[in-house]
């Protein structure tokens, strides 16, 4: 039987988080605002905001990781679309799943 790498859990820290690829990356962002999308179906807010933290800590870490340079301008745009989806004062579920559905491709693609 071949051993395992143990999976690490927790927080992710920027260390951690710069030794994904650019698809690991944004799979694991979309997994969180996939989470994010249910708490806020289930109207559990506390849990809702931070899960919404956790996302926009994520796409920073991303935005910061040097070796995305060359597109650090679409980081950041697709940052400033997220923040604008959800962060009106009436969120607009349409939108939301959208965005949710463009993220879980990356997700997929991050498996492969």
């Amino acid at each position: 039987m071949k051993n395992k790498i143990p999976i690490e859990t927790g927080p992710i820290t920027a260390e951690r988080w710069q030794k994904l690829t650019l698809r690991q990356q944004l799979g694991a962002i979309g997994s969180e605002f996939s989470m994010y999308v249910l708490l806020l179906k289930k109207e559990a807010v506390m849990d809702e905001s931070k899960s919404l933290a956790e996302v926009f800590r994520l796409i920073d870490l991303t935005i910061s990781d040097h070796r995305w340079l060359d597109r650090a301008k679409d980081l950041n745009r697709f940052r400033k679309a997220l923040s604008d989806i959800t962060l009106s004062e009436h969120v607009q579920q349409a939108s939301v799943e959208k965005l949710q559905d463009y993220l879980l491709s990356f997700s997929l693609l991050a498996r492969k």
